[in-house]
């Protein structure tokens, strides 16, 4: 089977690198709490510790040329296994026994993209640009890896649930994410609704990754760091928002905001705090997609069942744990019931 392997990644341009340098300076000038130290795995491993050996001084031609091997720091899994460069064990080699359970293909990824994707059209599949070391198995012209098969778990879930017909009914839209990781589905998102403006909140250096990946895997679109002393959301925008910022923002009218996996890493406070902003920032008929696992049984002073603490602050809900592999989906709505 054909790989497209980092030869097949279009070089950076000059004013793309120009572009993210600009992005890593803005946010390396961000004051305030990080909140880094909470950030920790489920085995106890700090996890925004590797992050931070990413200095902002180091965002290079070939550190951006090969931002997706290094973001592994997301999920665990690393791509340059796939490349033969190493060879670190994930939890999801598990998933082998579920997709792949003869050990035929080349990696459980391209029979789980295939299962997932049967049937739909062109616009309802996750299919990243082949920039910033992209690296994955041809499955019928799409680039296809573990991160691949998980976003798209995540856009089939939205489509089902109606989040897709939910947005396309508005002219503009405001998406809000928190955690975005390394900026897929966002990617995936801003692509399909391009009239929306785009917020993620997260820990700075996280933003590095999103906000530069988002920079040039979307073209066209402004990316820009939110500044307090000037407390602006341009239309149309992808905005990265610092964590601690979030207070800051102005009032909101967020049509559907979204979470997967990074509610499952903090403890339930931090859960709580979240979901009381979002209370009072969706919109009248916004919606909370999130999908979690429940990590509170690993340790139930550092990490919550994320769905607990959210329906302190919303009632109405739908959910799916059947047949999923990154955790329950729900989601969620102040209404007393859906559309």
């Amino acid at each position: 089977m054909k790989i497209y392997d980092l030869s097949s990644c279009r070089l950076l341009s000059k004013e793309e690198i120009s572009r993210c340098r600009r992005i890593a300076d803005d946010i390396a000038q961000l004051k305030g709490n990080t909140g880094s130290g909470s950030w920790v795995a489920p085995n106890g491993s700090v996890i925004h510790g590797q992050v931070s050996k990413i200095d902002f001084d180091n965002v290079d031609e070939d550190f951006l040329n090969r931002l997706r091997l290094h973001s592994y720091i997301f999920n665990g899994y690393r791509l340059s296994n796939l490349l033969g460069q190493t060879s670190d064990p994930h939890w999801n080699d598990a998933l082998t026994r579920v997709f792949d359970p003869q050990g035929i293909g080349p990696d459980w990824s391209v029979p789980a993209f295939r299962k997932y994707t049967e049937g739909l059209a062109p616009e309802h599949i996750f299919s990243p640009p082949l920039v910033m070391g992209e690296v994955g198995f041809d499955v019928d012209g799409h680039c296809v890896n573990r991160d691949v098969v998980a976003y798209q778990e995540r856009v089939n879930l939205m489509r089902e649930f109606g989040v897709f017909e939910h947005l396309a009914g508005k002219n503009a839209p405001m998406i809000l994410e928190i955690g975005a990781g390394y900026g897929g589905l966002a990617c995936y998102l801003k692509k399909k609704f391009q009239k929306a403006t785009y917020l993620i909140v997260d820990l700075p250096r996280s933003l590095l990754f999103s906000g530069c990946y988002l920079a040039v895997a979307v073209p066209g679109v402004d990316v820009r760091v939110f500044k307090p002393e000037e407390r602006v959301i341009v239309p149309g925008s992808i905005t990265l928002v610092a964590n601690f910022l979030l207070p800051a923002l102005p009032p909101s009218a967020v049509d559907v905001a979204l979470n997967t996996l990074s509610f499952a890493e903090m403890p339930k406070d931090t859960v709580i705090e979240y979901s009381s902003w979002l209370e009072k920032n969706l919109a009248k008929d916004g919606l909370l997609f999130e999908q979690n696992f429940d990590n509170s049984r690993l340790d139930p002073a550092r990490f919550c069942r994320p769905s607990k603490a959210i329906s302190r602050f919303f009632k109405c809900r739908q959910t799916k744990s059947r047949d999923l592999h990154w955790g329950v989906a729900n989601l969620w709505s102040r209404k007393t019931r859906f559309f």
